[in-house]
C-alpha cells in the first residue's frame, strides 16, 4: 500500500511482480512514487446506477445507531500490513460516540463459489 505522504518515494523490502489498482488516479500515484520496474494494471469496477437512499434509511436497514458515527474497515488481517494502527485509532475514540466495525472476507469461500 502506498503511504499517504505526498511527494515521497516508497521503498519495498521485496519487489512485487505486479500491482493491480482500481483507478487511473491510483496508477498515476504509484508510477510517480514507486521508482520500480513493476507492471501496473488498472481493473476498474463497473459503476452501477443504483437507487440512492438517504443516510437515515441506510442506517436503519443496517441496524446502525444514528447517535453514533460508524467507521467500517473491510479486509483480511494479515502480518506485514501494519493493521494495528486501526485498533490504536479505535482506542482513541473509546469515550466518543463512534463505533468501529471490522469486516473480513474469506478468500477461500470466494474461490469455492
Amino acid at each position: 500500500m502506498v503511504p499517504p505522504v505526498v511527494g515521497k518515494k516508497v521503498t519495498f523490502a521485496v519487489s512485487p511482480d505486479k500491482f493491480v489498482l482500481v483507478s487511473e488516479w491510483s496508477k498515476n500515484q504509484f508510477q510517480n512514487r514507486l521508482g520500480l520496474d513493476v507492471d501496473l494494471d488498472v481493473w476498474e469496477y463497473p459503476i452501477e446506477n443504483l437507487r440512492k437512499i438517504s443516510k437515515q434509511e441506510a442506517q436503519s436497514k443496517l441496524g446502525l445507531d444514528r447517535e453514533y458515527k460508524h467507521v467500517l474497515n473491510v479486509g483480511l488481517f494479515t502480518p506485514g500490513k501494519n493493521q494495528k494502527e486501526i485498533f490504536e485509532i479505535a482506542k482513541s475514540f473509546l469515550n466518543k460516540k463512534v463505533k468501529f466495525h471490522f469486516m473480513r472476507f474469506c478468500l477461500k469461500k470466494l474461490l469455492l463459489k
